[in-house]
């Protein structure tokens, strides 16, 4: 029997830089695989930017933070957002392949 394909949730962590966002979503949104979750955390955050940013995009959890905690802190709030077995984190500035999300699994759940 086999076992499952685990799901992938991705989050984006923002920072003033909606104008790329969209491009970094524009690209999940066109993968061949796509992400169970999508989270984009976006730090220090101008709700009117970050609505703009995401319009279109109706599978995408938008999380505003009123500060910035920090990458780390909010890669932290993402994964739990996501609630996936597997996370891909990205900059938003990080533009994907449309095979990326496939060929990530696959090295993931790769047997050594």
């Amino acid at each position: 029997m086999t076992a499952p394909a685990p799901t992938l949730g991705v989050v984006v962590v923002n920072y003033k830089r909606h104008d790329l966002l969209r491009g970094c979503l524009t690209s999940l949104a066109a993968s061949t695989r796509r992400p169970e979750r999508i989270v984009v955390v976006d730090n220090a955050t101008d709700p009117d930017a970050l609505v703009a940013a995401v319009t279109g995009f109706p599978d995408v959890t938008a999380l505003g933070n009123t500060g910035n905690p920090g990458y780390s802190a909010s890669c932290n709030q993402g994964w739990r957002a996501a609630g996936t077995d597997l996370v891909l984190f990205l900059n938003a500035d990080v533009t994907v392949a449309p095979d990326c999300l496939d060929r990530v699994v696959a090295a993931l759940v790769a047997d050594p």
